[in-house]
């Protein structure tokens, strides 16, 4: 999961733009859950979470530790919380699923080139065969031709 994905998820869901600098509370509580989100499903540093906000770690850590505050006071801060975690949790299923299916298709691809490189290898040892047997039946037809056993 990247925090570009993240953040569009969150400024959709809050239907605002998160790296808005302002200091007003649905702003920073959609950032708060920004933060903590990212914590959560990416490998990033509280550094690097801020840095496209022009925040630093400490800010980034204070901003999740007020979200957790939050969430024990304020059932609809939660909710919200629990959405976007539940989204992203189905949109890493979905991306699981994907990358299944394309190993799927690449271990189909792999066995259906090699049973083609085999057929491949079957149809010429077989015009190979089919060619020496014309090769001996024209013979033999020129063997009897001239010695007159076939009219």
């Amino acid at each position: 999961m990247t925090k570009e994905l993240i953040n569009e998820i969150v400024d959709q869901y809050f239907e605002l733009k998160i790296n808005t600098p302002t200091r007003k509370r649905p702003y920073v509580e959609a950032r708060a859950t920004y933060y903590k989100l990212c914590k959560e499903f990416t490998n990033l540093t509280l550094q690097g979470i801020g840095w496209d906000f022009g925040k630093n770690h400490a800010t980034v850590l204070h901003g999740i530790r007020q979200l957790d505050n939050w969430m024990k006071q304020d059932s609809r801060i939660k909710n919200n919380y629990k959405i976007l975690k539940n989204k992203i949790l189905s949109i890493e299923q979905e991306e699981e699923v994907v990358l299944e299916l394309n190993e799927s298709i690449i271990l189909k691809y792999a066995t259906l080139k090699e049973h083609v490189k085999h057929l491949q290898e079957t149809n010429e040892q077989l015009t190979k065969e089919l060619n020496e047997i014309t090769e001996k039946h024209n013979r033999r037809e020129k063997f009897y031709q001239k010695y007159g056993f076939i009219g």
